[in-house]
């Protein structure tokens, strides 16, 4: 089996942490991969000049986390290597064999998507959720976008119940993973439509709907970690437009999924 992977990164206005990421993250990695970045911004091209065994692709206009990622499918052939990465950039890997230990598991046809343990603080993000949700819950998710008082209440009162992570060397089946990491397996990933209207958020319930369409499994291993410094790009939007953009999301997802 071709152990070469391929691994997909977005840049948008934020060459200093795609840098940092690559150098000190992917390079360290025990296994054979390209590294593609997708400049979603308008920036000086020298700003990577630093950088080598890394390709950069310019649509020359953003096209959010999705469209990146199809984007990329457009220009690389994705059935030369065994497995294709997509991440955010805010990420650090807690061993040089994360990769590998992922990609050893693809092996098994039945999983379209696997990731690891994304710890953010205490808390651990995957999975984003182990059932699908119902419809009343995610319209009660864009209801409370429009009351950012009470909005950010939940988020402090209400954890979810993997906030407390302790690491249980066991692999998990669940509904959604979080979109911060996906390693996709490239005997299934032709499958999926990464065409999405969203810019910002919802893309996770979009891999999840596929593969629970294609009858793909979604896996959380949590047995590797990573370390996830959420939002250091989307916050600086602000909070008043990131709800805007989360409410267009859960708009999206409950007119295309229920």
């Amino acid at each position: 089996m071709n152990k070469k992977g391929l691994y997909i990164v977005v840049c948008y206005n934020n060459e200093k942490e795609v840098i940092t990421f690559i150098k000190d993250v992917l390079h360290n990695q025990k296994i054979d991969f390209d590294i593609y970045v997708i400049v979603n911004s308008f920036l000086n091209k020298d700003a990577f000049i630093s950088l080598n065994k890394t390709t950069f692709l310019y649509p020359e206009k953003n096209l959010g986390y999705l469209g990146a990622l199809n984007y990329a499918s457009e220009k690389i052939n994705f059935q030369k290597y065994s497995f294709v990465c997509f991440s955010n950039t805010d990420l650090t890997f807690d061993s040089p064999q994360l990769l590998s230990n992922l990609f050893l598991k693809l092996v098994d046809d039945t999983i379209g998507v696997i990731s690891a343990s994304i710890i953010n603080g205490k808390r651990n993000q995957n999975p984003l959720s182990l059932k699908r949700p119902s419809k009343m819950k995610v319209f009660l998710v864009y209801l409370l976008t429009y009351f950012p008082i009470i909005y950010l209440l939940k988020q402090k009162l209400i954890k979810p119940s993997n906030f407390k992570h302790q690491l249980t060397l066991e692999d998990y089946d669940c509904y959604a993973l979080h979109g911060s990491f996906f390693m996709f397996s490239v005997k299934h990933i032709l499958k999926f439509n990464f065409i999405h209207n969203q810019l910002l958020y919802g893309e996770e319930i979009y891999i999840a709907e596929q593969c629970r369409i294609f009858n793909l499994r979604l896996v959380w291993s949590d047995t590797d970690i990573i370390y996830h410094n959420e939002n250091s790009t989307t916050s600086l939007l602000g909070l008043k437009n990131r709800l805007r953009y989360i409410r267009q999301a859960k708009i999206y997802i409950l007119k295309k999924y229920y």
